[in-house]
């Protein structure tokens, strides 16, 4: 990237490299072979060079991102005061992806079969695989559909400049809850970001374990159990080794954790999250008896299970949680096998205010659908059932929430039977 924008401005400026090297300072040779890409830049130098050059102060940035230096890290720190953002870069994302995925370059490469010299010019910026080079890398580090397309059109150079101060970091953590099912290109970015900024002492750690704990969670919503396994073990050891009530983000880092360990160890998970119950703050009391629920039902203890998703409607904080918790009782009791209950409990339950947000009004409106749906199914009426389920399917196929996409493939499945 630094080679590109060196020489693209070059030419833009008609100038030669000789003409460079006088206004600049730096000699046409060390210039012939930044633009080769044989030799990196001092930082110094670059930023003598990109001031000739007038490029804009956030491309400044971005170089001196990408050359990764600790004085061209220093260099950037000063650059940035509070109100000011950094870009994305799509190597940024690459390494995030690996990182994520617990991968080295070195076993990285062995699998897409490329060297490691050739990936870690990738993850530099320094250039940017072919299609076919990217689609085996986005398969062997588990992206998601979105991030692959994201990082195939390049949908980064859109994206917006993250934020660095702690009021927009909490605006962006906030946006996260909200829309709990939207893991993409924005997501990965924000994490990897937030993770770096922690590692280089600019944010602190509450801060990078909030947005890890929302990033893991999410993971695991997407059923990328591996990944936000990974990714929750990052909060997970700083949980251990502390006495006071858990934050949002280590909650939720728990959270992820316990829900991929259930799919292979649920009486392990269930256990696990017990241990935590005297440190569940009042915020996450709801959250924490519907994770509790739901491991009870994986262990197969109907009775336990009921009574906390009861304890969970209860103590909902937000009327979005608690209509939530209704409707997930009403889903239940179709498992369980109990139609005619599950309908009675559905009825019953308000509808989701239209001022709660597009994506709870969605998510509330698909959901009655299918359960209402399965109820009827299970109660021998198929035309009501297959009406509801062709009622929900174009709002999932804008809103592909990962538990009612689920919900809509066992329904489709039990009815064509």
């Amino acid at each position: 990237m630094i080679a590109y924008v060196i020489q693209q401005a070059r030419q833009e400026r008609q100038l030669s490299l000789g003409a460079l090297a006088l206004k600049s300072g730096v000699s046409k040779a060390t210039l012939s072979r930044w633009e080769a890409g044989k030799v990196r830049p001092h930082a110094p130098e670059l930023l003598k060079v990109l001031e000739v050059l007038e490029i804009p102060e956030p491309l400044c940035r971005q170089c001196l991102q990408q050359l990764g230096t600790p004085q061209a890290e220093r260099y950037l720190a000063q650059m940035i005061s509070e109100d000011q953002k950094l870009p994305v870069s799509g190597g940024e994302l690459l390494r995030a992806l690996r990182q994520r995925a617990n991968r080295s370059q070195a076993d990285t490469a062995r699998t897409v079969g490329v060297t490691q010299a050739l990936l870690s010019r990738w993850e530099n910026n320094d250039c940017w695989p072919e299609q076919d080079r990217l689609r085996a890398l986005c398969l062997a580090l588990g992206a998601t559909e979105l991030e692959e397309k994201g990082l195939a059109t390049r949908a980064w150079q859109n994206h917006e400049e993250l934020p660095l101060d702690k009021d927009a970091l909490e605006v962006v953590i906030d946006e996260l809850e909200v829309a709990p099912f939207d893991v993409d290109l924005h997501y990965l970015a924000v994490a990897s970001r937030h993770w770096t900024l922690y590692k280089q002492n600019r944010i602190s750690e509450s801060h990078a374990v909030a947005v890890w704990g929302h990033f893991a969670n999410h993971l695991v919503c997407h059923h990328k159990f591996h990944e936000g396994l990974h990714v929750s073990k990052r909060v997970f050891d700083s949980i251990r080794s502390e006495s006071h009530p858990l934050s949002r983000g280590q909650f939720l880092a728990l959270s992820a954790m316990t829900d991929a360990l259930s799919h292979t160890q649920p009486q392990a998970a269930l256990e696990m999250l017990l241990t935590f119950e005297s440190r569940i703050n009042a915020r996450n009391k709801s959250d924490w008896c519907e994770e509790i629920f739901k491991k009870f039902v994986v262990c197969g203890q109907v009775d336990r299970a009921c009574f906390y998703l009861e304890q969970s409607i209860q103590t909902a904080p937000t009327l979005a949680r608690e209509l939530h918790g209704r409707r997930q009782y009403a889903e239940q009791l179709c498992e369980f096998g109990h139609p005619i209950k599950a309908l009675e409990k559905l009825n019953i339950c308000p509808s989701m205010p239209q001022n709660t947000g597009k994506n709870f009004v969605v998510y509330d409106q698909a959901h009655r659908a299918l359960i209402r749906g399965t109820a009827l199914h299970q109660l021998g009426d198929k035309l009501e059932a297959s009406v509801s389920l062709q009622s929900v399917l174009p709002l999932l196929a804008t809103h592909p929430f990962p538990g009612l996409t689920r919900l809509a493939h066992q329904l489709t499945h039990a009815l064509s039977n």
